[in-house]
């Protein structure tokens, strides 16, 4: 396979160049009634060859990678294994250390290439240092934007404070806690080897575990969770990636249509909106209306957040943050 490893770094070279693609063969139209007040209409150009179109420009650039149908592209077969990563690994085997694939319409570009990973971490860190945005995710939003969302300046700052709190100083002040979280796995093995000789799935183990140390070394909370199989928090954690998730829709639409991604945001806000009212209003309703577990453990974060600022120092990442926070703040002032 003959790659082209120099279009992927060197500014000069656009190898998704738009204006290329012909007039659409069909226009969408969609109304959204974005208020009380305001009735927007909102006409997006549905391109049925764009996949068709997209893939061209791998190619024109030496591309290579898996085929994409139209509107679903290469998601398909994410579902038929149901793990992104071993479809990656599966194409890496295939199509070697650089190739692309398709999500939905929008082209992805995989690379694992060690040399070429170093000129892009190092040598041009300024054009490739934030992660892709996440399908519902408010990409007006000025305040509240999470170290994972911000890109440029802001990212930049972000992480100036973070990386203070993760000097290795800081982190053997998270030791014993993880000690305590280790020896509640190894009383749970023992029980587990006790009570079922012929084997046991340790995978529930780990997920309890690898909970419990966030929640004891990010925010300070003892949350019993390995001996506690329906612990609120963990609970919520693993609703937030189950495919039943209401988010998961809307994720998927923001996938393959992301043209129309302030629409789905719309939605998915309106939707917790009326869920959450419904379930304030009818009788039984928390009972038989499930709510959104992001929000749940938004909520929960930021009560942590209220309570260690008002709280003496603790060993946990919380507080080092809210630290590194006030330090970083001083010296801009200064």
């Amino acid at each position: 396979m003959s790659n082209r490893p120099d279009a992927l770094i060197n500014p000069s070279i656009n190898i998704l160049n738009w204006s290329e693609f012909p007039n659409a063969l069909t226009q969408l139209y969609v109304t959204l009634f974005t208020s009380d007040e305001t009735f927007s209409l909102i006409s997006i150009r549905h391109k049925q060859e764009s996949t068709r179109k997209r893939k061209a420009i791998h190619d024109h650039n030496r591309i290579d990678g898996p085929t994409p149908t139209f509107f679903l592209g290469n998601v398909q077969d994410f579902a038929a294994i149901k793990r992104i990563s071993i479809s990656i690994r599966n194409w890496t085997q295939q199509f070697g250390r650089i190739y692309g694939y398709f999500e939905g319409h929008t082209p992805v570009l995989v690379v694992s290439d060690p040399h070429l990973l170093h000129q892009i971490f190092r040598e041009h860190f300024s054009k490739f240092h934030s992660r892709r945005q996440f399908p519902l995710e408010d990409r007006s939003a000025r305040i509240g934007v999470h170290l994972f969302s911000a890109t440029g300046s802001e990212w930049h700052r972000q992480r100036n404070i973070i990386q203070s709190a993760f000097s290795p100083s800081k982190m053997k002040r998270m030791i014993p806690s993880i000690n305590d979280c280790l020896g509640d796995l190894m009383t749970k093995l023992d029980e587990s080897i006790r009570t079922e000789p012929n084997g046991f799935d340790i995978y529930k183990l780990y997920k309890s575990l690898t909970m419990d140390v966030i929640w004891r070394c990010c925010f300070g909370i003892r949350t019993n969770m390995q001996n506690d199989p329906n612990n609120a928090f963990f609970i919520r954690a693993q609703q937030v990636f189950a495919r039943e998730n209401s988010t998961y829709l809307t994720t998927l639409l923001g996938i393959f249509i992301p043209e129309l991604q302030p629409c789905w945001l719309s939605l998915h806000s309106w939707t917790n909106t009326i869920k959450s009212k419904l379930r304030q209003l009818l009788p039984f309703g928390e009972r038989f209306i499930a709510d959104d577990p992001n929000e749940w453990l938004k909520e929960h974060v930021e009560e942590c957040i209220g309570q260690a600022l008002n709280s003496s120092d603790e060993p946990d990442l919380l507080h080092l943050m809210l630290h590194a926070t006030r330090t970083t703040s001083n010296s801009t002032d200064q």
